[in-house]
């Protein structure tokens, strides 16, 4: 069968440390719930191939959703995104930058009707125990927590980041009710946390409020949070609403294509 490969972007130029970051996660790329790590290639550039997701995003599902996606669609969803974080976080590594559009839709699995998604893009990923010294957002701001902001790194980034999808997934909203990055900036210093939804089930809140923990030592890792009861909850306990689960990947288009390529193709140059 005949390779075909869609480029997509330059990660770095003319460092070697970009070079580096990718050779030490390529592991990750292998986990459940992860996007996949198909093939490199070295010469005047490296590429990196990793598996292709004929589903787009999170955020397009959002998008094709209205905005939003019902409690009982967004507790499995939350589930996998946590199992892909644990095994991140099992691996010695913090994504540093989860947010929806780095959450991949790949076809449903598993018995179920609803899309896979897998964590992709660990161009800010780093390894556990290693200080950032900068002083500002790592990521993408709405979804940073307040350690983030003053160079703290732990795996409890990543958990904080979760529960502001999870707000996103929910409302269609950001999880923030600014814009304005000094604003979010101050806020998160203050040691403030993004609302708690009112109509969201009982367990729910319960759910986020582990996640907006502002300690990170206190705030729930992903091995706890996966034992939460909100994600033991079956369908006919959460919050009803007049919104159809929708079978997404029967409404996509691109899976009409005969001609989708199967990879991802991330080119870094070798030379300094």
């Amino acid at each position: 069968m005949e390779l075909k490969v869609m480029k997509i972007k330059v990660l770095g130029r003319g460092t070697s440390g970009v070079v580096h970051l990718v050779k030490i996660i390529a592991p990750v790329y292998n986990q459940i719930y992860v996007v996949k790590f198909v093939n490199e290639g070295r010469g005047e550039v490296y590429n990196m191939f990793l598996e292709y997701a004929p589903g787009g995003c999170l955020l397009d599902m959002m998008n094709k959703y209205g905005g939003k996606i019902q409690e009982r669609d967004v507790n499995c969803y939350t589930q996998m995104i946590l199992e892909g974080l644990l095994d991140v976080h099992e691996k010695g590594f913090i994504h540093s930058d989860l947010e929806p559009g780095n959450i991949l839709a790949f076809p449903p699995q598993h018995g179920t009707y609803l899309p896979t998604l897998n964590i992709a893009d660990f161009r800010l990923a780093k390894q556990q125990g290693v200080k950032d010294t900068r002083f500002g957002f790592r990521g993408t701001r709405y979804y940073m927590s307040h350690e983030s902001v003053v160079g703290e790194v732990s795996d409890g980034l990543d958990i904080w980041s979760l529960g502001c999808i999870l707000v996103e997934m929910i409302t269609g909203r950001s999880p923030w009710d600014t814009h304005d990055r000094d604003d979010l900036r101050d806020k998160l210093l203050r040691g403030k946390s993004p609302n708690i939804l009112e109509d969201m089930s009982k367990l729910g809140k319960s759910f986020l409020r582990e996640c907006f923990t502002i300690n990170p030592n206190k705030r729930w890792n992903a091995s706890k949070l996966l034992c939460h009861p909100y994600l033991l909850l079956s369908e006919h306990m959460l919050p009803k609403d007049n919104q159809q689960s929708l079978p997404y990947f029967q409404q996509q288009k691109v899976l009409e294509s005969q001609n989708i390529p199967p990879l991802l193709g991330f080119n870094i140059p070798n030379k300094i």
